[in-house]
């Protein structure tokens, strides 16, 4: 696939997205996306609320990487998603990788001391290796610090069951609709050293349905670290 017409591509549907939102009169709740963090968030869209979140990022190896999610509200407290991923190395072409079906569903909505909880679910396709479906499962847990910190942590599987990751985040409002986190991943195999990470990042909301984010982060791995950097667009139609 020629880079410069994926990107072109590419640009034409975040243009367009923008557009339609900006066409669109009715008034909603605070876009709230999933994207860039390792973290699910506890926001579920409204019913009827079809959300895109998209990304472009490089890694170290001159590796590119673009990532689409697309988010639907069915219900109250239910969405279903779709997401999955391209990747490009220098030399190389794009090629596919995991596609996975997930499904968001809010289980509390705090209260106190008690955090906000909700329960993701998985199915995971592996274009590239496997070829098969494997299912996981997420639960994601938000508590309210001050009005403008709020501490979001995760407990997940990976590979069907046969690894853990576990993600902490401190997430806080700089000034108006400036945001920005800190986070720590590591992903638990009994077979393997485990993985640890790091990254931050800044999100930008220019309307209540658009947002633009930016973010870095180091993988160190068994062999070695990985660093990479992120853009990306989330917009609520």
């Amino acid at each position: 696939m020629n880079i410069r017409y994926a990107m072109r591509w590419l640009s034409t549907i975040v243009l367009g997205c923008i557009t339609l939102v900006e066409l669109n009169a009715q008034q909603s709740e605070r876009i709230d996306p999933d994207r860039p963090d390792q973290s699910e968030g506890v926001g579920i869209l409204p019913p009827r609320h079809l959300q895109v979140e998209w990304g472009f990022g490089i890694a170290s190896g001159k590796r590119l990487t673009s990532e689409l999610m697309l988010r639907y509200g069915l219900v109250k407290d239910w969405e279903l998603r779709l997401e999955g991923a391209t990747n490009h190395v220098r030399g190389g072409q794009w090629t596919f990788d995991d596609v996975t079906l997930s499904s968001k569903l809010g289980l509390f909505s705090g209260e106190r001391w008690i955090p906000k909880m909700t329960l993701v679910g998985y199915l995971n396709y592996s274009w590239a290796e496997t070829k098969k479906w494997t299912p996981d499962l997420c639960l994601a847990f938000e508590n309210e610090l001050t009005r403008d910190i709020a501490l979001v942590y995760n407990v997940a599987s990976r590979d069907g069951f046969r690894s853990a990751l576990l993600t902490a985040e401190l997430y806080c409002n700089l000034i108006g609709d400036l945001n920005s986190f800190i986070e720590y991943y590591g992903s638990f195999k009994s077979s393997s050293s485990p993985i640890h990470g790091m990254d931050f990042g800044l999100n930008y909301m220019i309307s209540r349905k658009v947002q633009l984010d930016a973010s870095c982060g180091r993988t160190f791995l068994p062999q070695g670290a990985l660093s990479y950097a992120a853009l990306g667009v989330s917009i609520q139609l």
